[in-house]
């Protein structure tokens, strides 16, 4: 297998195989283990849902019974254990501190537990595992596996990385510590202010669309109770009486396969980015399964919403089309009729009103999903259409100078994100070395 993503190692380093010098854990008891058998009390469970921040957060972790516990002593954890995910999100890290009692893992989570004191810091292999070192050794072994990612335990006990001495090993992961300590702020930081000023741009449109321009204006009760007071002149309405709501109807049997270079675009979810289009990734079908829905053809103008899976909700406009285009299953496209403006439909889709609705109805359920039956009798206030087209204007005004200042801080991110990354990479390989006496 290629090293190439480590380089040539300084003469005091080695390559190390995982195995050599760790045991790997995973569950293999608890046979039929169910959601129905947590306690409010006893022994933790672990899942990689619980990791924060490089550690375990026992607050938010589920109970089992001690009988549970007990049936699997290769995963009851101890202090100092490093844990990483083997499902979903592959290659989430951290480090087992401050155990509250006995604790143990999900099916999702591994522990990796040194043979002896003297060949590895686990804090090292903590960084480790965070580089390019892993990642693309996992990307090799899974080359050309199905689309479901999995770390198994006969692959991960082969996985080789650079390894200086012990006490170098120490020296690296306090230098890391305090140099990603900082960086880490810096990104904490960032993330904050882009958090807030998502939640300011939400706030801005829902009271665009909710309560119009004119703070001044007398309201009347909406009759819906979350919604409250509504302007004078504007009516509560349901979906289905101001657009057309398409979907995906045909196409029985579309393979990836069938995909073309050259073709018909069909947008999916992943399609929609930050509440617009993006148009330049994105798979193509040949003209004749183009033509087999024509109920799902995409003309400027049209709102296309993500109605599947954890995106759900998300949503863009349709200013302008680079040729002729359909969406898959995981869109539903809404073509506004004439008393409803496309600009104020799109950016309703980011009010309080729509997302309270969208929440009630998911609620109980597993794979989220907004059916046709829901989009169809969904509730908003519509204005006058001239209103709309304002709200519209000052939306697409006011949006666009937050929406800068989130692309420069989403840059300044990346950058921070980048720099973290590289560092921990070139102090893991040995291309920047750390003395003992530093």
């Amino acid at each position: 297998m290629s090293k190439e993503y480590i380089g040539t190692l300084s003469g005091d380093w080695r390559l190390e195989r995982l195995n050599n010098v760790a045991n790997l854990y995973g569950r293999i008891g608890w046979q039929g283990l169910t959601a129905d058998e947590y306690q409010d009390e006893g022994p933790w469970l672990v899942t990689g849902t619980d990791f924060q921040d490089g550690r375990v957060n026992w607050d938010s972790c589920v109970h089992i019974s001690d009988k549970r516990w007990e049936e699997a002593w290769q995963i009851k954890l101890q202090p100092g254990d490093l844990l990483i995910t083997k499902d979903g999100t592959v290659g989430k890290l951290a480090i087992v501190e401050d155990m509250p009692g006995n604790a143990s893992l999900n099916s999702g989570v591994m522990r990796i537990v040194p043979l002896n004191d003297t060949d590895y810091s686990v804090k090292y292999l903590y960084y480790v595992l965070q580089t390019d070192v892993f990642t693309e050794w996992f990307k090799d072994i899974n080359a050309g596996a199905s689309t479901i990612q999995h770390l198994f335990q006969k692959d991960f006990k082969h996985f080789v990385f650079p390894l200086p001495s012990l006490a170098e090993q120490n020296v690296i992961s306090a230098r890391l510590d305090e140099s990603c300590g900082r960086l880490d702020k810096a990104i904490a930081n960032l993330e904050t202010q882009l958090k807030t000023l998502t939640c300011y741009r939400s706030s801005v449109i829902h009271e665009a669309v909710t309560r119009g321009l004119d703070s001044t204006a007398s309201t009347k009760p909406s009759g819906i109770g979350w919604i409250g007071n509504i302007p004078t002149g504007w009516n509560l309405t349901k979906l289905q009486q101001i657009a057309y709501l398409r979907a995906r109807l045909g196409w029985k049997g579309l393979k990836a396969d069938e995909y073309v270079e050259e073709g018909y675009p069909l947008f999916s979810a992943f399609n929609i980015q930050n509440n617009m289009l993006v148009q330049a990734e994105c798979d193509y079908i040949n003209e004749q399964r183009y033509k087999e829905s024509p109920e799902i053809m995409l003309s400027e103008g049209d709102v296309l919403l993500v109605k599947d899976g954890a995106g759900y909700g998300k949503h863009a406009y349709v200013q302008s089309l680079e040729r002729p285009s359909t969406v898959n299953g995981s869109l539903a496209v809404l073509t506004p009729k004439n008393v409803v403006e496309g600009r104020y439909l799109h950016y309703y889709f980011d009010s309080e009103v729509f997302k309270h609705q969208a929440r009630m109805l998911m609620t109980g359920m597993g794979v989220p999903h907004l059916t046709q039956h829901f989009l169809k009798n969904i509730l908003l206030p519509l204005p006058p259409k001239q209103d709309q087209i304002d709200i519209a204007d000052y939306l697409d005004a006011r949006t666009a100078a937050i929406d800068a200042v989130l692309e420069t801080k989403r840059k300044q991110l990346d950058i921070l994100k980048r720099r973290r990354q590289s560092l921990i990479y070139e102090y893991v390989t040995g291309k920047r070395r750390v003395t003992e006496e530093a």
